[in-house]
């Protein structure tokens, strides 16, 4: 038995994503239902599971009196009768089939409707072993596959009737590879003048800046190109508003799933960090940074609880909603976005000068925040943004020599420089974070070049 949950923003391509796992299966001659739950009209359960059995051909009707796991049993009586697609055997007598219920949405339904599927869902699989034998207990056989926009709620009402969710994540779209969705696309719709790769480079930015990556704002912007006949890189700024509209839908739906205004304030405020633990918790609150009345230890169960962070990176686990509240955090408070970063920099300054034991993680940081402060300072040019971080650099592994001793220094300064070539972020960020309209692609590698030429070393 597989139990997958699927979550993503508003607009990620949750439901693209389904639909490629459905035909996947369908391929290798599985029985599938697939369903897509209304969000403005979600169902009660015995509908939905009605709808289920209707899809696999038979027809069944429960009352309210029908228990959750009678539902599960009748299920697991229609699926063992079920013919495999292409075939006259039932599922139950082939040995390269089974079934794969796949739900999009689930978090649209309401909380008992959620709790009681879990039931359903449970019975199915246990009524299916005795139906089935050998063929269900030994073999992964039945793929149950859901989407949802969040994915506490979800994975809470599961683990209460000891169903353990694999959650994925789908990841925000890096800077890289939202080039290559524009070369792709273009080609796709057929544009009739090949574009230069200087646009592309400038499209993609702008997608970068003003969307985070986020892959409905990729989509809207192509389609409309493609409608408007796009010949130029300027046409990009015309369309700029529609761009906007999928991250304010996404962040409008994050808003809207945590009702509690004093936590959503502190991880708009915490959007500025791309590692956060509890030292950092620690310092923000004691220096009063973030509206936070509680102790350091409360906030960070607080995040953990909310499946916000990653104990493991001690991350935002949801980068792309981390992303876009970022976005719109220095937008509309720069001055206190300004002031954050300053207190990052002090914070990652001091831990490096106490020995920590992230050395080369938490120098990257600091180059992060020291790159944000700078390309938000009004006035600065492509050539104040590059001595910036030359002369940061040249400050950190000066600072690995008089911390570390000049055995240890060299393998610092090599682990930082594999971070640095690894980090499209802080690559984008410095190339082309100046303002949307400004771009040097160049900028970047010159730095590296740079601090490679003064800095040779070998990995010990």
């Amino acid at each position: 038995m597989q139990y997958w949950l699927i979550y993503a923003p508003q607009g990620y391509g949750k439901t693209t994503f389904l639909n490629k796992l459905n035909q996947h299966y369908r391929d290798r001659n599985w029985v599938c239902v697939q369903l897509q739950i209304s969000r403005d009209y979600p169902p009660t359960l015995p509908p939905l599971v009605e709808t289920i059995i209707q899809v696999l051909g038979e027809t069944k009707t429960f009352d309210r009196t029908t228990t959750p796991e009678k539902m599960g049993v009748a299920l697991a009586r229609c699926i063992s009768r079920c013919p495999v697609p292409g075939r006259r055997r039932r599922l139950v007598e082939t040995r390269n089939s089974g079934v794969a219920l796949v739900l999009d949405n689930v978090d649209a339904l309401a909380d008992d409707t959620l709790e009681n599927l879990a039931v359903v869902i449970g019975s199915t699989y246990k009524a299916l072993c005795e139906e089935g034998g050998v063929f269900f207990r030994n073999n992964h056989r039945f793929c149950f596959l859901l989407s949802s926009r969040e994915s506490r709620p979800v994975i809470e009402a599961f683990k209460r009737h000891r169903i353990y969710l694999v959650d994925r994540g789908l990841s925000p779209y890096s800077y890289k590879y939202v080039q290559d969705t524009i070369r792709h696309y273009m080609n796709q719709v057929g544009m009739p003048l090949p574009l230069p790769e200087e646009d592309i480079e400038k499209i993609a930015s702008q997608l970068m800046y003003y969307g985070g990556g986020h892959p409905g704002c990729i989509a809207t912007l192509l389609t409309e190109l493609a409608r408007d006949c796009f010949v130029g890189y300027n046409d990009i700024l015309v369309a700029r508003d529609r761009i906007t509209q999928p991250v304010l839908d996404v962040l409008r739906d994050f808003e809207a799933a945590r009702p509690d205004r004093t936590l959503l304030l502190v991880l708009e405020n915490l959007s500025v960090f791309r590692r956060i633990d509890y030292a950092l918790l620690k310092y923000l609150i004691e220096q009063k940074l973030i509206p936070w009345n509680e102790n350091a230890m409360k906030l960070d169960m607080q995040l953990s609880a909310t499946h916000l962070t990653r104990d493991e990176e001690a991350a935002l686990k949801d980068s792309i909603t981390q992303r876009l509240l970022l976005i719109r955090f220095r937008t509309t408070q720069p001055e206190k976005f300004a002031g954050l970063c300053r207190a990052g920099i002090d914070f990652y300054w001091k831990r490096l000068s106490e020995r920590s034991p992230y050395p080369a993680s938490d120098a990257l940081e600091y180059l992060y925040l020291r790159m944000h402060e700078a390309c938000h300072v009004n006035g600065k040019s492509a050539h104040d943004v590059k001595c910036v971080l030359v002369e940061q650099l040249q400050l950190v592994t000066e600072w690995f020599v008089n911390v570390w001793g000049p055995d240890n220094a060299p393998r610092l300064t090599y682990q930082l420089g594999q971070k640095l070539v690894a980090d499209w972020e802080l690559e984008f960020l410095t190339n082309y974070f100046l303002s949307p309209e400004q771009y040097q692609p160049a900028l970047f590698n010159d730095i590296v070049t740079h601090f490679n030429q003064q800095h040779p070393v070998i990995p010990l």
